[in-house]
């Protein structure tokens, strides 16, 4: 493979972000460079947002009719409860292209599961460090972090990467063709490291969207998109902020972002002892609660299915360990993958294009897959080459 460059020169210059897991109080600085222990996206901060327990259920039912992915009123979860009707027929073994980022080499390696057929790149302009995103499927591509800029990889990994822009660090957008690229304000002191400006890109790098001025937030506390606009954290909750008219449009009563989908935030309070499945466009909101193995936890590393009727969401489990529970977008519940158990340096889980299955990463180089329709998660037959921080599917 002609682009397979397969030298490891590391990049100086690298911004360096939170070590550990628990939250980052408003306004302190990012402290650390190259992760060496187990560490999160998660981030604190925002204002209250809370609605009455008899709207919220009537605006969910609304929801409910209208939108593919909204959830049913609030209700408890349940490992053995089921995904609601007959889920189309997976294969026995699944098929598809997992790629995984390295954390000790500036290298990605592509697996194809059908063949078990590995093949690593190498690519100097990826970066060491912790940032919120250091690789995302989008479209035809994956996103990764360099560092000071942002790049592009093709999925073959047999072309140069395409510098989209210089960059502190990105965010997955709305649009499944475009990222956010967010610049460090040169000026702001260390303890503080304010954003300068955002701006909305395509995979060519070409600006679709720009901010109006200054994100109103003090850090780089924006940590997700929807298509209403960023969300950025503050002291105790989740601030919807439109970049175009320099709006705050939403107020979402928890820090922790734990995944997006189009207008949809799935999102919980401190501690996250229930799951919130929240429509910024309508405000219908409604309640997931854990079943009684396994309990929600702080994180941003959630997934919705391609469809959007399942959230894979990491939860730590009545035995100890992390494991992975899914929770049915229609029926409000969330049950227990069994044998699901997660790494517990650098967890990493994804849906396989065809909403079929859910790949896990289970710690020394092993890959589990668990079928959206049910059953106990199984252990794949290939092995990653070294140890990886993220993981994207083809």
């Amino acid at each position: 493979m002609a682009a397979a460059r397969l030298h490891y020169a590391g990049r100086g210059g690298v911004p360096e972000w939170p070590k550990g897991t628990g939250c980052k109080p408003v306004g302190s600085a990012f402290v650390g460079s190259n992760p060496t222990s187990p560490t999160s996206r998660i981030r604190t901060s925002l204002a209250a947002f809370l609605v009455a327990e008899a709207v919220r259920r009537i605006l969910f039912l609304l929801l409910a009719a209208t939108v593919a992915t909204a959830a049913a009123p609030a209700c408890g979860g349940d490992e053995a409860a089921t995904t609601g009707g007959p889920a189309p027929a997976a294969a026995d073994h699944p098929t598809g292209t997992v790629f995984l980022r390295h954390v000790r080499s500036p290298s990605i390696t592509r697996i194809d599961l059908a063949s078990g057929q590995m093949v690593t790149a190498s690519f100097p302009e990826l970066a060491p460090g912790d940032p919120p995103y250091s690789m995302v499927r989008a479209d035809d591509a994956l996103v990764v972090y360099g560092g000071g800029r942002t790049y592009a990889i093709d999925l073959g990994l047999e072309s140069p990467p395409r510098d989209l822009g210089a960059s502190w660090y990105f965010v997955p957008s709305a649009r499944a063709d475009r990222v956010w690229l967010m610049t460090l304000d040169s000026e702001s002191p260390d303890t503080i490291r304010d954003l300068a400006a955002v701006r909305e890109v395509s995979l060519d790098g070409r600006v679709a969207r720009t901010g109006s001025g200054r994100p109103p937030s003090h850090g780089p506390t924006i940590l997700a998109a929807v298509s209403g606009g960023l969300l950025f954290q503050q002291a105790n909750g989740l601030n919807l902020w439109n970049p175009e008219t320099g709006d705050v449009t939403a107020r979402l009563g928890g820090p922790i972002p734990v995944a997006t989908r189009g207008d949809l935030v799935a999102w919980c309070a401190q501690g996250c002892p229930e799951l919130h499945l929240t429509n910024t466009a309508t405000g219908a909101d409604a309640v997931v609660r854990p079943g009684s193995s396994f309990a929600f936890g702080e994180t941003q590393d959630g997934a919705f299915s391609p469809g959007g009727s399942l959230l894979a969401v990491p939860v730590a489990a009545s035995d100890g360990h992390r494991r992975v529970a899914l929770v049915d977008m229609k029926q409000g519940t969330a049950r227990l993958i069994a044998g699901s158990e997660l790494a517990s340096d650098y967890p990493a889980l994804a849906w396989l294009p065809s909403g079929d299955w859910l790949v896990l990463s289970a710690g020394d180089g092993r890959l589990l897959a668990a079928r959206a329709a049910g059953g106990p998660a199984t252990t794949l037959d290939v092995r990653a080459p070294a140890p990886f921080v993220d993981m994207a599917t083809g």
